[in-house]
């Protein structure tokens, strides 16, 4: 390239000369993933990443710390068979560079039996009195782990047992059941969260409430409560969200209460509408059943049968927790331990709960009392037909 430049004398003179461009590499890598101080599961691969603005090739080595006995790192990527105890944490830093700048980042890798981050246990189609079978979950659920029995399993039917995959806390949400009614009115279920700090390797026991049934629009079982607990016997569980009460709309007396859904407290509620002493259950019992419907049962006892012995009150957990019975086998209480009703004669089966709510058996219409809910804050009420729980690691 040719430049005219000015000497002293005032002659232009014409000078070749190359231009050569010099761009400083100065841009440092930035890191993306994992994040910093981060608890990553070794039970997958973890993927490291970051970002040079020069496009530079990236090289990633451990500049401090062990790898857990099993991983390995290869390129941007840890993974293998992590020989490591349960609940062991390896801290590492990693350095990212592009052969003159670099990066470090720090964070745990944690020995966990599965990875996990949150799930929702369902009824998985499961409808009635009896709740799902192994094989119905693991058509519904689509995690790995949910195929391994060491993971998740069922001993009694309905009731899932869950392993606590890493020690940590976890934040769980439960819904209850709404009750059968046959009206466009829901008796709902209750939401209610809490957290929890809960150790690897533990079994945690889930059990969903299911809707109840009803039988020619005349009678409705209750709602079935969902509760999460260690062991059955013991004398409180994690968390509870009571069920709604079935409501009773006997031929030519259509409901005109208002709704009753079910109730975040200890108590189960009492059933309404031209009834009487038809009381729902205190301090984690059973509650009273009507002439022609069953209680919801509560965390210790049953609901009370029907007063004509033809209709059977909700089981407890430590019972199987099974809907009520039904005369007709068609108006049952919905697992988790919902009320059944008799069928021809109108009534309304009391909700599952912590304590269970009242049954009302009557050919005047109203509805039946809705399980009482523990062990967190109510978060509103749940209009869907079954109930869930969601487990969420924090």
């Amino acid at each position: 390239m040719q430049h005219l430049i000015c000497n002293s004398d005032g002659y232009v003179v014409v000078a070749n000369q190359d231009i050569v461009s010099v761009e400083a590499d100065n841009s440092t890598p930035v890191w993306s993933s994992p994040a910093a101080g981060a608890n990553v599961s070794s039970s997958s691969t973890i993927t490291l990443s970051a970002t040079d603005i020069d496009g530079d090739t990236l090289t990633y080595s451990i500049v401090s710390g062990t790898l857990p006995s099993g991983l390995t790192l290869s390129g941007s990527t840890i993974s293998g068979t992590s020989t490591a105890p349960v609940g062991s944490t390896s801290t590492i830093t990693v350095r990212v560079s592009d052969g003159e700048l670099y990066a470090d980042r720090t964070f745990n890798i944690v020995k966990t039996l599965y990875a996990f981050t949150s799930h929702t246990f369902t009824n998985a189609g499961a409808t009635g009195r009896y709740g799902p079978t192994l094989t119905q979950l693991r058509n519904a659920y689509t995690p790995s782990w949910t195929d391994d029995t060491n993971y998740l399993n069922v001993v009694t039917q309905g009731i899932q047992q869950w392993t606590v995959p890493e020690t940590g806390t976890y934040e769980i949400e439960v819904a209850g059941a709404a009750g059968a009614t046959p009206t466009s009115t829901s008796f709902r279920g209750i939401k209610i969260s809490n957290t929890f700090t809960l150790t690897a390797g533990n079994k945690i026991n889930i059990i969903v409430g299911q809707q109840g049934s009803i039988y020619q629009n005349l009678s409705a079982g209750g709602g079935g409560g969902s509760y999460v607990f260690v062991n059955a016997t013991d004398s409180q569980p994690l968390i509870v969200a009571g069920g709604g009460g079935g409501l009773n709309d006997y031929k030519d007396n259509p409901y005109t209460g208002s709704n009753l859904p079910a109730t975040n407290g200890q108590s189960g509620t009492s059933g309404g509408n031209n009834v009487v002493n038809l009381y729902g259950g205190t301090n984690g019992n059973g509650g009273v059943g009507g002439n022609w419907a069953g209680g919801g049962a509560g965390w210790l006892t049953d609901g009370a049968d029907g007063g004509d012995q033809l209709d059977g009150g909700g089981h407890a957990p430590r019972n199987g927790a099974v809907g009520g019975w039904s005369y007709r086998q068609a108006a049952w209480g919905g697992f988790g331990g919902g009320g059944g009703v008799h069928g021809d004669t109108g009534g309304g089966g009391g909700g599952g709960g912590y304590s269970g709510g009242g049954g009302i058996g009557s050919l005047n219409g109203g509805w039946a009392g809705g399980g009482g809910s523990y062990g967190g804050t109510a978060t509103g009420n749940y209009s869907s037909s079954h109930g869930y729980v969601t487990i969420t690691k924090i």
